[in-house]
């Protein structure tokens, strides 16, 4: 398993791990805690360049999110909805996909 949010902590890149495990990975979790997109600015995450890794390496697992709620009011259909339309349109740029 691959958690995102501490190989950016690292100051290390998410797409440099997906290559080195390669077929070996089987499932990536993003713990930011915000919708992709929105996540830290000192702690950037390279969606397309993960995404684009995920394709090389010819990736079948799992991506999952870990996206906080901060409210009671907060929609959570609305906010994985939102998610998955990030990162439809980071894969719709990727080459070969």
């Amino acid at each position: 398993m691959l958690d995102t949010l501490h190989v950016v902590y690292r100051n290390d890149i998410p797409a440099d791990y997906v290559r080195t495990m390669g077929k070996d990975l089987v499932h990536a979790s993003d713990k930011d805690r915000l919708l992709p997109g929105e996540g830290r600015v000192d702690w950037p995450m390279d969606w397309p360049g993960f995404m684009q890794a995920l394709l090389e390496v010819k990736f079948h697992g799992f991506v999952t999110m870990e996206i906080g709620i901060d409210s009671r009011f907060a929609d959570p259909d609305r906010i994985a909805r939102t998610a998955l339309k990030f990162l439809k349109g980071v894969q719709a740029g990727l080459q070969g996909s």
